[in-house]
């Protein structure tokens, strides 16, 4: 249950920041669920999951009919189905927020140098 509602906290926190920021919050929520899960093997899971659930519903929040003419212009631009450009994205704001997580994690939880 704890792990649920990190994964809830990452996604409110990715889709406000990246509304109210831009799309770099995303990492630094990472960042920051790495550095509050420490301890937990699954921080930069929950973290990927998280800000790729608050990226789909901010992008389910703004899509409308005009989004749709959109992804089917960009689209062929890009070599991708609308679909796809949908899932990419939200690939980029797993991947990122996972990988910051995983950075942090690992940064804190080196083990000392032993001395020789």
């Amino acid at each position: 249950m704890k792990r649920f509602a990190w994964t809830l906290l990452v996604a409110a926190l990715t889709a406000v920041g990246t509304w109210a920021l831009d799309w770099w919050i995303v990492p630094v929520v990472g960042a920051l669920t790495g550095l509050a899960l420490r301890t937990d093997r699954f921080a930069s899971m929950i973290a990927g999951v998280g800000a790729a659930l608050g990226w789909g519903g901010l992008l389910g929040f703004t899509l409308s009919r005009a989004a749709g003419a959109l992804l089917a212009t960009i689209g062929p631009v890009l070599r991708m189905a609308p679909d796809r450009i949908v899932w990419v994205t939200l690939a980029f704001a797993a991947l990122l927020a996972a990988s910051a997580a995983a950075l942090v994690r690992a940064l804190l939880t080196r083990p000392a140098p032993t001395a020789p």
